[in-house]
């Protein structure tokens, strides 16, 4: 079906049928699945420096056999404990910048999903982008607070992605989803005219 003012539709009954048998399930909408940190090890911090200060003990030790101050005699025996250990500190400083990436990517999804949830609780096609950032903040559960000053990057390419922008109208930054509210003005309507007919 197409709207008047040119939104598509598409019905799927025997999908709406089909999932109607399943509503013992909750649903959960995107914008409410909030996506924890990536962890670098899995461990606690004071887990953490007993591991590292035991490995870092050991890596002094084989080093100092393998350069032979320590007279052993054998300077081979040291060989693997400091591969071994070596790696121990490698693996984890070599991934740690990937990690802190996902997590920044991440943290900017979260807060993305945060904005995603009161742009669709909001009809209006604009939205002052100060009443928007408070909204967000009074919704929060995990993530810090936004402020327009800090997010305002994040703000301008999440209204892109929804097919919006930002404008000043009478001194006041502004998100504007016209599309967004147009669509979701199509949806109601068409959604009354389904359940009347």
């Amino acid at each position: 079906d197409v709207s008047e003012d040119g939104t598509l539709f598409a019905r799927f009954e025997n999908l709406l049928q089909s999932a109607s048998k399943d509503q013992d399930e909750a649903v959960t909408y995107f914008w409410n699945e909030y996506e924890p940190p990536y962890e670098l090890t899995g461990n606690e911090t004071g887990r953490n420096l007993l591991i590292g200060g035991l490995a870092a003990f050991n890596l002094v030790g084989s080093i100092a056999v393998v350069s032979g101050s320590l007279a052993f005699g054998g300077a081979w025996l040291g060989v693997i404990p400091l591969i071994i250990f070596t790696l121990f500190f490698a693996i984890p400083l070599t991934r740690a910048p990937y990690v802190w990436w996902q997590n920044r990517k991440q943290h900017g999804t979260n807060i993305r999903k945060r904005i995603y949830r009161e742009v669709f609780r909001n009809d209006a096609d604009h939205m002052p982008l100060d009443a928007l950032v408070s909204a967000a903040n009074a919704h929060k559960s995990t993530e810090e607070e936004l402020s327009l000053k800090g997010h305002r990057k994040l703000l301008e390419e999440t209204a892109y992605e929804i097919g919006g922008h930002v404008e000043y109208e009478e001194d006041v930054l502004t998100l504007r989803a016209d599309v967004l509210a147009r669509e979701a003005k199509a949806q109601k309507e068409n959604k009354f005219s389904i359940e009347q007919g």
